[in-house]
């Protein structure tokens, strides 16, 4: 499809106003379609992007493009945790490189004397592809974001970036107003607000996160929405998960969290009144806690910060 208000994603955080030919030479009409619309001044400018393409653009211009078609060069980058998964991804495409990263030295790009505080993270990118490692610095915090951290910065190899540029850039970077972001709270409390988005995956990284902190640990947590008919079971294993991770009190609200108490046993406790639950934090809540706030996009668990 092409029209003059036709879009393309810039890093998924927004449009990019323009005209798009996408699958440019994977249909036969379409070459001589958008040569005749320039031709007759019906659009000033096209971006035509081949199938198997993607865009990466920089003021609302190309800047980098990255190809996975036939006969092209193409890097596959994939985690190395799930065997099962990355030997099939081989499979289907033996005709690009394939990069893995993961904890372990099996990978091609993996972490070494990683070290992971309540205010950031540190660790060495190591590669049999480079040279020496690379340093990491960042006020990123958990396990999940030195996987984060390794994948990206086998995508800067594989788009033959300076891995020292990539460095300092995330030694700068800080988290964006959604994610997991920290406040002083409540009596002195700390609070992690992470209430934008919640997916059981998502839940147990975070609960990784928050079982880093030495102080009395509480998840607040809401509904995790569309999950289908594994719902009940999902919710309980988050709870289960919780405990097992020494999370020091989980509280629950929505309807489905029911099942994650169950799950978590003693020192749950279940909420299905906002007013309620506003009332408990500001009674229970003291400078001794650390408290993340979880749940589904659909909850707006963003309602408990301000109590």
């Amino acid at each position: 499809l092409v029209g003059s208000e036709m879009c393309i994603r810039d890093s998924c955080l927004g449009f990019v106003k323009g005209t798009c030919c996408p699958h440019y030479d994977e249909e036969p009409e379409r070459i001589p379609f958008v040569n005749q619309i320039l031709n007759d001044d019906l659009i000033s400018e096209c971006i035509a992007v081949e199938g198997f393409c993607a865009l990466h653009l920089v003021n609302d211009l190309p800047k980098y493009s990255v190809s996975f078609g036939d006969n092209k060069n193409c890097f596959l980058v994939v985690p190395n945790d799930n065997k099962k998964h990355l030997n099939k991804w081989k499979k289907m495409r033996s005709d690009i490189t394939t990069i893995s990263f993961g904890m372990k030295d099996d990978s091609d790009f993996y972490p070494i004397d990683v070290k992971i505080k309540q205010n950031g993270l540190s660790f060495l990118v190591t590669s049999r592809l480079l040279e020496k490692p690379i340093k990491i610095s960042s006020s990123l915090e958990g396990v999940h974001n030195v996987k984060n951290i390794l994948s990206a910065c086998a995508v800067h190899y594989c788009l033959g970036q300076n891995l020292q540029d990539f460095s300092k850039s995330i030694s700068l970077s800080k988290l964006d107003n959604l994610r997991q972001v920290k406040y002083k709270w409540l009596k002195g409390s700390t609070l992690i607000d992470d209430s934008y988005n919640a997916n059981p995956d998502s839940t147990k990284k975070s609960i990784d996160l928050l079982s880093n902190y030495n102080k009395k640990t509480v998840l607040l947590l809401g509904d995790m929405l569309e999950l289908g008919r594994y719902k009940n079971k999902l919710h309980k294993e988050v709870g289960e998960y919780a405990k097992s991770k020494g999370i020091s009190k989980l509280i629950a609200f929505g309807n489905l969290t029911r099942h994650s108490i169950d799950g978590f046993g003693k020192n749950g406790i279940f909420f299905n009144d906002e007013t309620k639950l506003k009332n408990y934090l500001r009674k229970n809540i003291t400078s001794k806690n650390v408290i993340l706030i979880k749940g589904s996009r659909g909850m707006k668990m963003e309602r408990f910060i301000d109590v």
